[in-house]
């Protein structure tokens, strides 16, 4: 309960130690209420859209490269043709799949990530996701740099495309901040709507050649952001301008 004060007068305050004398039976105007009340709905709309999403399917297979295990080899090399790296191709050169403990530095999730400059490289990787048109995609993924990489900045570039071009330009990033024992992870998200049944996804590093250490990739994730999510922030929005209205035809 917040309760109102009252400025004193010069004259009042002698022999007072404070400049406002405060009725503690009558409570402050509402309008206090009313700021406070009005927070949690804004901390509803984001809790929806987070817990919705986190329970949605990530449609991209192998997102983590946590498949083939590396075993006692720390590390395993694919190269175009290989068949052995679920849900991915090699599209050019070759690729690393690296286990956290070769650098001493902890995966982004699970325990084995991706290096796009394989031994030897740069590589690029690519895989189908089964989409549908109109619907919009939450697309994300951890990146860092190998630390032991000649190359000091490590560039690499993320593409979304269908048979009829890019969903979106391709993303080009960087990363040059991961030491032994901290990777120093970035995480990058954005939002596309697919616009057929099929969209591919794709990486390609932009390091030189030739090079056995680049951009490192981990809990790559297309996510369906569901439809029932945006009747639900309608309601939510509907029943706060109908609350909000409710409180001025009482004041």
């Amino acid at each position: 309960m917040v309760y109102q004060c009252a400025q004193l007068s010069p004259e009042m305050m002698i022999g007072s130690r404070s400049s406002k004398l405060c009725d503690f039976s009558r409570p402050a105007p509402s309008h206090h209420k009313r700021a406070v009340k009005k927070f949690p709905l804004a901390t509803l709309y984001a809790a929806l859209f987070m817990g919705t999403l986190a329970h949605a399917q990530n449609l991209v297979m192998n997102a983590g490269f946590e498949q083939p295990p590396t075993g006692t080899a720390e590390f395993l090399t694919f190269n175009p043709g290989d068949v052995t790296l679920p849900g991915w191709q090699i599209i050019f050169g070759g690729v690393d799949v690296v286990h956290q403990n070769f650098f001493g530095s902890p995966a982004y999730e699970g325990v084995q990530y991706l290096d796009l400059d394989g031994s030897p490289g740069p590589g690029g990787i690519t895989q189908e996701i089964a989409t549908t048109p109109g619907v919009p995609y939450e697309f994300s993924f951890a990146y860092a740099n190998n630390p032991t990489s000649a190359n000091p900045t490590t560039f690499a570039s993320a593409r979304i495309y269908d048979s009829s071009g890019n969903v979106f330009e391709p993303v080009i990033f960087s990363h040059s901040t991961s030491v032994l024992g901290n990777l120093n992870w970035s995480f990058y998200t954005t939002i596309f709507t697919a616009t057929q049944a099929v969209t591919q996804l794709e990486y390609l590093s932009f390091s030189p050649t030739p090079s056995s250490g680049g951009m490192l990739l981990d809990k790559i994730s297309i996510v369906a952001i569901p439809e029932p999510f945006g009747f639900a922030l309608l309601a939510l929005s509907t029943m706060g301008w109908g609350l909000f209205r409710r409180r001025r035809s009482l004041e």
